[in-house]
């Protein structure tokens, strides 16, 4: 009774779907990250978003494929147990994800003076284009919203990129991307904390009408979204839109990636 009335306390302060551009009626709350994301399912309560029905349940199969690469990846837990029931949840729903998995190496670190063993993962592209960037980009949405206050409309676009544990042992975190993101932000509710699975940094100009996060997953892999909340002149030479896969939404699709042509023309007019 108090989780229905709650939900009804948020959808009348928050009527219209924050995923799909404007103009959809909210019906359901979506959990963002999904409470699938955190080991056991035990997620504080926070992060809680209006969508309709076709934007919270239409991602269950990403939620499944990203928090199985984000848990499976981490430095500091192997949580088999969850990997495990992620992996059953992944081939009942998304079978065509087991014949994508790379061989993943296994790799033995010392992480604050103790030996961790660590699975260094490499993607195959299907894997991000399809399942791991569009699941960063409905989260990048969700954060928008939560400090922007505003949505995400349909002129706007999101670039996104995960930095795998294997390319953070190579490169390192990007001096710049933290420098940019300067806030921090986290889940916790009381004394329970999920910062070793769950935090970001964020920069929001609402003049500019331009976001950067960087969400930070179970101590092994970095989330990178660039929000433009609208096009606009410069956005050709922005680097960040040369990273990672571009994604828009509308009340028709929801999130979906741009085309390569379709971004071409984007950045010749507004460039």
């Amino acid at each position: 009774m108090a989780r229905r009335a709650s939900k009804q306390r948020l959808l009348k302060r928050h009527p219209i779907c924050c995923f799909c551009g404007g103009g959809v009626s909210a019906t359901t709350v979506e959990h963002a990250p999904p409470k699938v994301f955190f080991r056991n399912k035990l997620r504080p309560a926070g992060l809680e978003f209006p969508a309709c029905e076709r934007c919270n349940h239409g991602s269950s199969q990403l939620d499944q494929v990203a928090s199985y690469f984000a848990i499976t990846s981490g430095l500091l837990v192997n949580d088999e147990e969850t990997a495990n029931r992620l992996m059953k949840g992944i081939a009942n729903n998304s079978p065509e994800v087991l014949k994508l998995l790379s061989h993943q190496k296994d790799e033995v670190i010392r992480v604050r003076g103790t030996l961790r063993n660590m699975v260094l993962v490499n993607l195959h592209p299907k894997l991000r284009r399809d399942w791991i960037n569009p699941w960063i980009a409905k989260q990048a949405y969700a954060l928008w919203y939560q400090h922007a206050g505003s949505l995400i409309g349909k002129d706007g676009l999101v670039a996104v990129k995960w930095l795998t544990n294997s390319a953070l042992m190579e490169q390192g975190v990007p001096d710049d991307l933290m420098e940019l993101a300067q806030f921090e932000g986290r889940l916790s509710q009381g004394k329970k904390q999920v910062s070793d699975q769950f935090f970001y940094r964020y920069q929001i100009s609402r003049e500019n009408r331009l976001g950067v996060f960087a969400i930070g997953a179970h101590d092994g892999s970095l989330f990178v979204a660039t929000v433009f909340d609208t096009c606009h002149k410069g956005l050709s030479s922005l680097k960040l839109l040369k990273q990672g896969d571009i994604f828009r939404t509308n009340s028709v699709k929801g999130i979906h990636s741009v085309p390569s042509h379709s971004l071409a023309r984007l950045k010749a007019h507004f460039g």
